[in-house]
């Protein structure tokens, strides 16, 4: 897969988790999507934030998706140490999914 198609699958899963999560995020865990499979650290640290928010029953929205990404990102032993994903890059995956 080429690195602008890889980049919008990426953005698509994202962007499909905020608009239908209680559809998206179930199917998505059981194929077994991990924070590994993504290229792009802001991705792969959204996925993070999407994940504990389902696996605590959560809902799992825009704005909790912001906050709990940056708790994750500002533990200084978190992989994603660091890395912003906030309500541009929110906008960004809802407007690269497919709908």
């Amino acid at each position: 897969m080429m690195d602008a198609e890889r980049t919008r699958a990426e953005r698509s899963i994202i962007g499909s988790v905020l608009m239908e999560p209680e559809r998206c995020m179930a199917a998505a865990v059981n194929a077994g999507v991990d924070c590994d499979w993504f290229t792009d650290p802001k991705l792969a640290l959204a996925w993070t934030a999407a994940k504990t928010l389902f696996r605590e029953r959560s809902a799992v929205d825009e704005l909790l998706l912001v906050e709990r990404a940056g708790r994750i990102a500002a533990e200084e032993r978190s992989p994603h140490h660091g890395v912003v994903f906030g309500l541009d890059e929110i906008e960004a995956v809802i407007d690269a999914t497919v709908t």
